[in-house]
């Protein structure tokens, strides 16, 4: 549960205060590959050294950025250990597809009495470290593994015209701009035309943000990529956290 819960802050996290579009765990592609350091990595100071297979949780995909995650869920504040493990395994990684990432952030909430509680870290650049390869058009098929993966139907007499999705609970429906989901259901058979795809998603994306945000109301909860959560249910069933402090 604790897992879960860091994970879902650490979207909120990233989509909300640092605009990042996709949080990707790209460890599970097909097209991911890491290449070890060509000499030992010295730790950052307070950070504990990784394990040699250590991998960071996410990689966050902007448009022209890229970020590193390791989220951490707790009930209770995380102990210098956990911080310094935490802040070794984001500061290992050194490269995304051949460029440094912006920054490395190693996430902290908890959930306490008084409301959920967050703390965020991003230890200073320095060279040297593990780097990781892979497509990043399949990074963005993964994000959107809940639309790709089990068909969808029109939702717009619930959400609005131009979102397909799925009801997902009674009264709750997640859905998609479903020229978004057009865009990323194919897969160009060459690099570069997976490259130039991606590039149309972040364009379509950029032109149609103040249309998604819009969207946002007490009921809506729209993504910066292109899905939105509906909630119809009476406010006293709800079961909705409010955002970290």
């Amino acid at each position: 549960m604790s897992v879960l819960l860091g994970d879902a802050f650490t979207h909120w996290y990233a989509q909300e205060r640092m605009k990042i579009e996709y949080l990707v765990h790209v460890a599970g592609l097909e097209t991911c590959t890491w290449v070890a350091p060509s000499k030992p990595k010295v730790p950052q100071a307070g950070a504990t050294p990784p394990s040699p297979k250590s991998r960071p949780d996410f990689i966050g995909v902007r448009r022209d950025e890229r970020h590193v995650f390791e989220s951490k869920g707790r009930i209770r504040k995380p102990s210098k250990s956990s911080i310094g493990k935490a802040l070794g395994q984001v500061s290992a990684l050194w490269s995304i597809n051949g460029k440094q990432p912006t920054t490395r952030c190693a996430t902290f909430f908890m959930l306490k009495a008084a409301g959920a509680e967050g703390k965020v870290l991003d230890p200073p650049a320095e060279d040297g470290g593990i780097g990781v390869v892979f497509d990043e058009r399949d990074a963005l098929a993964k994000a959107y593994s809940f639309f790709l993966d089990r068909p969808t139907v029109d939702l717009s007499d619930q959400i609005g015209e131009g979102y397909v999705g799925r009801e997902v609970e009674d009264g709750v429906f997640f859905g998609i701009d479903k020229r978004i989901l057009a865009a990323i259901t194919e897969r160009p058979p060459t690099t570069s035309g997976r490259e130039h795809r991606v590039s149309q998603i972040f364009a379509m994306l950029d032109d149609q943000s103040q249309a998604h945000e819009g969207r946002r109301n007490e009921d809506t909860s729209p993504g910066r990529d292109g899905t939105l959560l509906l909630d119809r249910r009476e406010r006293h069933i709800r079961r909705r956290l409010g955002p970290p402090q």
